[in-house]
């Protein structure tokens, strides 16, 4: 993975590190130098002033004590020194009555009494370019123009930066080459190989050399990229494995799926054989017995009667059989059953309607709770459908029941509407759960029932995206549960 474009190198990080610390320790250092510097070249000034004033001193009472007089002498000597451009002021007394010898014009103020205090020669300055000196019964005090110290200073200070700069310059270069050849080559070689094994390369070439830590380093990406080159070898080897075996399963479900499948025929076919082969084992012995000419016309139409009812009672299977094999059919296909939808108050009203006006449902209460105005996606007649299987089925299962009662629910659960049908009956036996959506399973007795009611209600349900299920945690009878999708109208 690359790294962002602007995160600095690990040498560009060393390298301004490095050049933080230079400055923070050289740069105090280069203010203290030149503070000393200053204070070195002061000192050295004003020893040179004062051994100046000294030898002045000493030459106005040489020239106080020549001939033809002491004052004439002094006022050529004062002359004489007074020319020099470094001279400010001069001013000549003697030492024990204080009195002007000799002076230069324009004596600072501060002089007035500077030179008559006889304190004054104990400090030997008076200030900054000014100083006292005494020798033999003369006091001078002198006044020099300030020393331009920061001119003597300057070359030296100049110096000691070129010699700082070169040295931190040429210890950065030597650090920069230091850390390409030690550090960052090595760590950028590792680096280019541990890519090239990551692109698919299945060697690490990269030579251990560098520091020790960078050599280890080396010699542990070399044995990481072995161990994943060992890895990715046995992963593949694993998923060959797995591939061929997935291949094999694929090919034994496949045939499983044909056993099932043929299995399913063979018990449909069963199943077909059985309910259709009884009707018509009883419709051909009873048209054999229409066929006897010593049979009343009473009975013959008693048997036609019969025959009748097993011929309805195959058309019944059939139609079943079809609802089951093809619960989409024509019309109503899997697209338009999800896109017709039916309002389930309306529904129940009509089922109601239905099933009350037979005589086995007088004794039956019927409890409903139905959100108003629910509406799912299946058509009308399929949800009639649906519903009329199970409240007949409830309805069977009541049948030596002393109070029987059926409650219908509906309600909405998010985008979802769910409906319930639970009865007070015996509910459904424990071993017989798993097959009741099986075809051809019915509880019911012989004639009574094709076993394919529950089938062909589970496939509807399902045809919309719904579920269909048995509420095995209901104890006091039996409880349907059907899941549809709800839509607004």
């Amino acid at each position: 993975m690359a790294l962002a474009p602007s995160a600095p190198s690990l040498r560009l990080q060393i390298i301004a590190s490095l050049g933080t610390l230079l400055v923070l320790a050289f740069l105090p250092l280069f203010f203290a130098v030149a503070g000393l510097s200053r204070a070195t070249a002061l000192g050295v000034v004003n020893d040179e002033m004062a051994q100046r004033a000294r030898t002045m001193a000493i030459a106005f009472d040489d020239a106080r004590a020549s001939p033809p007089g002491a004052a004439g002498g002094i006022t050529v000597a004062l002359a004489d020194q007074a020319r020099s451009p470094s001279v400010i002021a001069i001013a000549v007394t003697d030492k024990d009555t204080h009195a002007l010898l000799a002076a230069t014009p324009d004596l600072p103020d501060e002089w007035a009494e500077a030179y008559k205090d006889d304190r004054s020669a104990k400090s030997n300055r008076v200030a900054l370019t000014d100083f006292t000196d005494e020798a033999g019964g003369t006091r001078l005090h002198v006044r020099f123009r300030p020393s331009d110290v920061e001119a003597r200073v300057t070359p030296l200070l100049r110096l000691i930066a070129l010699y700082i700069f070169l040295f931190g310059a040429v210890l950065l270069a030597f650090a920069y080459l230091a850390l390409t050849r030690l550090i960052v080559r090595p760590i950028d070689e590792l680096s280019r190989e541990a890519e090239r094994v990551a692109s698919g390369a299945r060697t690490f070439r990269s030579a251990a050399r560098g520091p020790r830590e960078i050599a280890e380093l080396g010699v542990s990406v070399r044995t990481m990229a072995d161990t994943l080159v060992a890895s990715e070898k046995s992963l593949r080897a694993k998923v060959d494995e797995l591939t061929e075996a997935t291949k094999r399963l694929t090919e034994t479900q496949a045939q499983l799926v044909k056993s099932e499948r043929l299995a399913g025929v063979g018990k449909l076919a069963a199943g077909v054989a059985h309910e259709i082969g009884n009707p018509i084992a009883a419709i051909l012995g009873m048209l054999d017995l229409v066929k006897d000419p010593d049979i009343s016309e009473e009975d013959k139409r008693d048997l036609l009667s019969r025959t009748q009812r097993e011929t309805e009672r195959i058309s019944g299977i059939v139609k079943d059989l079809l609802d089951f094999a093809r619960p989409e059919k024509s019309a109503d296909s899997s697209t338009s059953l999800r896109m017709a939808v039916s309002t389930v108050d309306r529904v129940v009203k009509d089922v109601l309607s239905l099933v009350s006006a037979q005589k086995s449902w007088k004794q039956i209460k019927v409890e409903t709770d139905v959100t108003p105005a629910l509406v799912v996606t299946l058509p009308e007649a399929r949800l009639q459908q649906v519903l009329l299987n199970l409240l007949l089925n409830a309805s069977h299962a009541l049948a030596d029941v002393t109070e029987p009662v059926i409650v219908l629910r509906a309600k909405r659960e998010g985008s979802m509407a769910v409906l319930t049908v639970e009865d007070n009956g015996t509910g459904v036996p424990e071993h017989a759960r798993p097959q009741i959506f099986e075809p051809f399973f019915t509880t019911k007795d012989v004639g009574e029932g094709t076993g394919l009611g529950l089938s062909v209600c589970r496939g509807l349900v399902e045809a919309v995206g719904g579920e269909i299920a048995l509420d095995t945690s209901y104890t006091k009878g039996a409880r349907f549960r059907i899941t549809l999708p709800s839509s607004e109208l």
